[in-house]
Order: C-alpha cells, then sequence, then structure tokens
C-alpha cells in the first residue's frame, strides 16, 4: 500500500482529515481513519473485530456511602413493648444518590448492589425489670432483620442502665429498597431512650459490588 494521503479508500495510508480529538484506527480496508470525538464521561469502547470503536456513556461500578447521627438524647421511646424507629436527625455524609429522610428515619438505596451495613446505639434508661433488648432492619417496610437480641437481667443491668447495641452485615440490595433502624424493649416503662452524640447512634453503610 503507498504511503499518501487520499480518499478514505483502499490505496491510501491515510484519510484526508481527522477529527478533531478523535482516536485513530485502521478501517477494514487498512485506510488509517478517526472516531469521533465523544463527550465528556464517556469511554471508547470496541464494537467487535468487524466494526469502528465509538464513545459510548461509561457503565460500571457506582460507589455509594452514607453515615447519619443523632445529635442529642431522645428520652421515653420504648421500654414498654413500644417499636420505634431511630430518627438519626444529622447527616454526617451522603454519596452516591442515596436519599435519607430524618423525618422518618429511612435510608432508600440508589443502586443495585451488595452493601455494608452497619448500625450502633447507645441506649439508656432500661434495668433488670426489662425483658429483652430487640434491635431490627426493617425492609421495605415489611421485612424485618434482626440486628440484635439480648436479655437486660443476663447483662447485669440495674435501673438507667446503660447499653450498646452494635451490628455490622452484608445485604444484596435492589435499588429503591428502603431501609430504616427500629428498636424495641419490652417488660418495663417507657422510659427507655437512645443517646445522642458523636459516637453514640450511628447508622452507615456503603456499597461494596
Amino acid at each position: 500500500m503507498p504511503n499518501t494521503v487520499g480518499s478514505n479508500t483502499s490505496g491510501h495510508l491515510f484519510d484526508t482529515s481527522f477529527t478533531t480529538n478523535g482516536v485513530l484506527y485502521s478501517d477494514a480496508s487498512g485506510v488509517i481513519t478517526s472516531t469521533t470525538a465523544g463527550t465528556s464521561g464517556q469511554v471508547l469502547t470496541s464494537n467487535g473485530s468487524g466494526s469502528a470503536p465509538t464513545y459510548q456513556p461509561a457503565s460500571g461500578f457506582t460507589a455509594v456511602n452514607w453515615s447519619v447521627k443523632i445529635s442529642g438524647n431522645i428520652s421515653n421511646v420504648t421500654g414498654d413493648g413500644t417499636t420505634y424507629t431511630v430518627l438519626y436527625d444529622t447527616t454526617t455524609f451522603n454519596n452516591g444518590g442515596g436519599s435519607y429522610a430524618s423525618g422518618t428515619g429511612i435510608y432508600t438505596i440508589p443502586t443495585t448492589g451488595v452493601y455494608q451495613i452497619n448500625v450502633l446505639n447507645f441506649v439508656f434508661g432500661g434495668g433488670a425489670a426489662d425483658t429483652v433488648f430487640i434491635g431490627n432492619l426493617l425492609i421495605n417496610g415489611a421485612t424485618n432483620v434482626r440486628l440484635f437480641d439480648a436479655n437486660p437481667a443476663t447483662l447485669g443491668l440495674t435501673a438507667n442502665g446503660e447499653f450498646m447495641q452494635f451490628a455490622s452485615f452484608l445485604y444484596s440490595a435492589t435499588a429503591n429498597d428502603t431501609i430504616r433502624v427500629q428498636i424495641a424493649v419490652n417488660g418495663g416503662t417507657k422510659n427507655v431512650g437512645v443517646a445522642g452524640g458523636t459516637q453514640s447512634c450511628i447508622f452507615s453503610g456503603f456499597r461494596v459490588s
């Protein structure tokens, strides 16, 4: 093949002109030409051995992470068997498109994938009269995942006792799943609350894959 410039036909090594910011490739006739430039955020993608590469929207992993906490103590939410949805009122960070509603305690998963969910609750006010401390993750308003289950007497709690609840697990989520944390303390009076502060009650998570 002669090393000449000409039209994009067999017999010429180079095309007569190239697209600004395009990428050079050899077409089926062996002529070097160029792709279109594409747009911001697109990636150059192979279309197989019989077709020229083209710029297409990027696809792949989207990072998602969030962390919310309680800023101040919330007293007398359970103890008598009441199931309380923990209302974390302060968002520390929220990245990747998920939404958190502090009024309902609901986090909405933005992207299908596997997530690590972390829950830390500082519960106060319970005592030996209480029969069980329970924590659940409520998924889509219907499915309960038990996070913790403890007997206060076994833990040696007395009046106005304090109890740290912590759970971490992997959850295979679908986009738009909703999750919220709920606690219940049974057997006593409604004198159990959740503590606020930097490291007291935290609901967080991140996408793993």
